[in-house]
């Protein structure tokens, strides 16, 4: 009865250990980023559009383009190339998702006011000349 209690009672302690460990697993893999994968190359969209930014820029406004995770998707930001202008927020294909900031009121265009709050992974991927 001793052996049977023993050996009962270590697979009981054993499994509240096991189940935690299983629990902590799943909690960690499901929160792993697999859709900003950083060992991928930016896309080459993503340089036509900085190039197609910075001709148009003023001066005195410096730009950058940084890459993140929002809504757990894999989105590039480009800051305005004006005073007032628009930020604008793409996709992994190039597509506009909305325009973060910027524009008369510095809040955008309200379609995705809480992406600097929210955005995980931001990463300056491109810098302008001061």
């Amino acid at each position: 009865m001793q052996l049977f209690a023993q050996t009962f009672g270590s697979m009981l302690f054993m499994k509240p250990k096991i189940m935690a460990f299983s629990l902590l697993l799943a909690f960690s893999t499901g929160c792993m980023d697999r859709a900003a994968d950083r060992t991928t190359p930016e896309p080459p969209w993503l340089k036509a559009k900085i190039e197609e930014a910075t001709r148009g820029r003023a001066s005195n406004v410096p730009m950058h383009a940084s890459r993140a995770t929002y809504k757990q998707k894999l989105v590039y930001y480009i800051s305005p190339n004006v005073p007032d202008g628009f930020g604008t927020l793409y996709d992994a294909s190039g597509e506009i998702l909305c325009h973060p900031d910027g524009g008369l009121n510095g809040r955008g265009d309200g379609r995705c006011g809480d992406f600097f709050d929210t955005a995980r992974e931001l990463t300056t991927i491109w810098k302008s000349d001061p």
